[in-house]
């Protein structure tokens, strides 16, 4: 369960929220993150919010703030 994260753009919400390539996002606002499809919708419904992204990062469960953009 969860999205791997496979790339991470320069000064991009995600950039500006340590998310780092290899990360896996389990869930944003505490709702998990089943697939890719899902999370498309997901971030879509949150634009011009402030998410708490789960994470995990090298087996450790990590919680990041990032400011999506409009």
């Amino acid at each position: 369960q969860g999205v791997v994260v496979l790339t991470t753009v320069d000064d991009t919400p995600a950039f500006r929220a340590d998310i780092l390539p290899g990360d896996v996002i389990i869930a944003l606002d505490g709702t998990k993150v089943p697939n890719q499809e899902n999370f498309v919708k997901m971030t879509e419904e949150r634009r011009g919010k402030l998410v708490t992204v789960s994470l995990v990062r090298n087996a450790q469960q990590l919680e990041k703030s990032v400011q999506f953009n409009r």
